[in-house]
């Protein structure tokens, strides 16, 4: 990945939007064929992963989040997340993952996705956000099949009341359209009442000195951070560990990232 500085004037129209209402749409940024793959993708990983829910978590079979990143696909998928420039300058910083999840949101479980919420847990009134959520439409968006709601800023303010009896705004669109928006959103799912799925990639991006809800190079082999693209290696936090002895500590700068003595 080579360093470039990111263009402002390029997404400037991107930028006020996203500074006014606090929210974002990118129609078709994801192409039909990588749609269908992370389609497939949700589907197996769910499928895979059921035999553990079912045991531990009975109510959440539609929903995976942070592991599935130890899968190849979701690794390599991260060189197609973009556009990494407007996420930057978005937040004001190179971005590294805070959480990474695949849902399949298929009726109203009763989850907590159902019900209004924010998902930064800290208090900020700078003017960037410190974390940021990507939804990625991995089927088509509709109020039948429970597109997400969210609330936009009012005069550039927040509601944080999550009681409130304003239903907010839904976002409809097509698969592989992107919704962002600053995790300091209220937000909730809607209810699928379709009878049919509705797929999606849930993302929430961080300045990289946030501590990530997952430590997810601890999940991998030394062969496969060894196989990481430049990409990849930014947004999975390579270069924002800390030591975990006095060991990593001392390392020769050269090695002190590369977890081989």
């Amino acid at each position: 990945m080579s360093e470039t500085t990111p263009d402002l004037y390029n997404w400037q129209s991107e930028l006020n939007t996203f500074s006014e209402l606090g929210y974002l749409v990118l129609r078709r940024q994801f192409a039909p064929q990588l749609v269908s793959d992370m389609s497939n993708w949700i589907d197996s990983d769910l499928e895979y992963w059921k035999q553990f829910l079912d045991v531990n978590r009975p109510t959440e079979s539609g929903s995976l989040a942070h592991h599935v990143l130890v899968q190849k696909h979701w690794r390599s998928f991260l060189d197609e997340l973009e556009p990494l420039e407007l996420f930057s300058l978005l937040l004001g910083a190179k971005t590294v993952v805070n959480t990474f999840g695949i849902n399949n949101n298929r009726s109203d479980g009763g989850l907590y996705h159902h019900k209004n919420h924010v998902d930064q847990k800290f208090f900020s009134d700078e003017e960037l956000p410190s974390l940021i959520n990507l939804l990625i439409f991995v089927d088509d968006f509709s109020e039948a099949n429970g597109a997400t709601w969210i609330y936009p800023k009012n005069l550039r303010t927040f509601n944080s009341d999550i009681a409130t009896n304003d239903r907010g705004l839904q976002i409809c669109g097509q698969a592989g359209d992107l919704l962002i928006w600053d995790s300091r959103m209220l937000h909730r799912a809607g209810s699928n009442l379709s009878g049919d799925n509705r797929r999606a990639v849930s993302i929430m991006l961080s300045r990289p000195w946030i501590k990530p809800q997952f430590n997810y190079l601890g999940g991998l082999s030394e062969y496969d951070i060894s196989t990481l693209s430049d990409t990849q290696k930014q947004l999975l936090g390579y270069g924002s560990r800390i030591p975990n002895s006095l060991d990593d500590w001392y390392f020769p700068k050269g090695q002190r990232f590369t977890l081989t003595k």
